[in-house]
This record gives structure tokens, sequence and C-alpha cells, in this order.
């Protein structure tokens, strides 16, 4: 199963995300992907990566992809989608995603080889008062996305993309596809995702259940523990 792993690189923020993205290919590197018929989309946002940059990339099987508009993260991933061929697989990362133990995208392939199409995420949440799979390290079949009938083209596009009107992952619930949480040691379905006897998941524990980490999974680890409970809640099921 080939997998398009769909990286932005904000060049219009460069100074805010250089750092990331460092941390991105560093540990790519240090933490292989276990699965080897992949290739990294570096979907360049409104810029043109240097001679620098494109040599950070030495050793990750890379395409340098134009993106100029301004659907982020989101849009960017959809564009490589767009653009894949029949049979593979989009993960759509954020800049701020990285890793932390070898063998991650293996286990995106064996989740969707166990469950069929649909939606895989590193992390789950019902936090906005919509259950969905967070956009961030999550993997989607190709010709499903290009079947999704809304383009994201704006920041606000990706929220809705995500927890909104246009919620991804409810729309291929409704087309009877799969949606849920990949972990190292299972896969869940998006109902029993955060289910109370799931340890180390997103914002719960030490997180070491999640195959890819972000942002957020930084700001619960540093969060003392009044907000961590905060934060667990706002992502847990009413009544959880």
């Amino acid at each position: 199963m080939r997998i398009i792993i769909a990286y932005p690189l904000p060049f219009d923020a460069w100074d805010t995300f250089a750092g990331e993205v460092s941390r991105f290919v560093e540990t790519f590197k240090q933490f292989p992907p276990g699965h080897s018929d992949y290739e990294v989309w570096a979907m360049c946002c409104l810029g043109e990566p240097t001679d620098r940059i494109k040599e950070m990339f030495w050793g990750i099987k890379t395409q340098f992809v134009p993106y100029r508009f301004h659907g982020c993260d989101i849009g960017g991933a959809q564009m490589a989608a767009k653009n894949c061929n029949p049979g593979e697989c989009v993960i759509g990362m954020t800049s701020r995603c990285f890793f932390h133990r070898t063998g991650w995208l293996k286990r995106y392939v064996q989740a969707r080889e166990a469950h069929g199409p649909g939606i895989y995420s590193a992390s789950t949440s019902w936090e906005g008062g919509t259950a969905h799979c967070c956009t961030r390290a999550y993997m989607i079949d190709a010709d499903l996305w290009q079947a999704f009938p809304l383009t994201v083209a704006t920041r606000e596009d990706g929220q809705k993309f995500e927890t909104g009107e246009w919620c991804v992952t409810r729309w291929l619930m409704e087309n009877n596809q799969a949606a849920g949480q990949v972990r190292w040691d299972g896969e869940d379905s998006l109902a029993m995702s955060r289910a109370p006897h799931l340890g180390g998941i997103f914002r719960r524990g030490s997180q070491n259940e999640m195959v890819v980490w972000d942002r957020h999974t930084v700001i619960y680890d540093r969060a003392d523990n009044v907000e961590k409970q905060r934060l667990e809640e706002l992502a847990n099921p009413p009544n959880n």
C-alpha cells in the first residue's frame, strides 16, 4: 500500500515554523516509519524551498510540491489527495507533528488493512461538541478524499472540515466508511476511542499510545494537573 505523507512547509510564516520542521525531519530519521512504500510530499505553502531546506530532507523520500493557496495544512493535503493514484492513501500532517517511536507508519497501514477504507487518526476528540478524528496525523484513502464535495480554501474551512459543518469524519461515516483511532497497541472505532479503560491516548496520562505527537500533545504534557484534567474533559465524550 502506497502512502503519501502530506507535510506543509509554511514559507509564509517560516520564522515561526522552522524549528518545528527541523523536529519533524530529525524525528522522522530517528524513528523510521516501518513501511517503505511511502513518499513525503512537502507542500510548499506560498513559497519555494531553498537548497538548505531541501538538504534537510535528504534520506527521506521527498517530493517538493507547490501549494499557492490559503487552505493551510488541510488544503495542502486535499490537493495532494487529488493528485494521487488509485489505491493510495494520504496522511495529512501539521507542521508541528513529530515522532517518538519506530514503526509509526506501519501502524496506519495495519489499521487500514484490518478495517478497510476510511479515516484513521492518532487522536480523536469531542471538543467543540462534535465527535471527530483529529486532523493531525490522520490517514484517508485518496479516492474517498477525491469524492469529498467541498474544497478547503481557507483556515476557517479547515475548522469546518475537522469539527464543523463539513466534518469529514461524519461525512465518511454517513457513507459507511471506517472512522477511528490508531494506537500502538490497537485500533478503536470513533465511539470507543476514548473509552475510560484506554490509557496513554491523546490528553490522557503519558500519551504514549499515540503513534504521532503534535502541538496539542506537547501542550497537555507541559500543563499542570488541573489544566490536564480540564483538557482531558474537553476531549472526552459527555458523561465519559
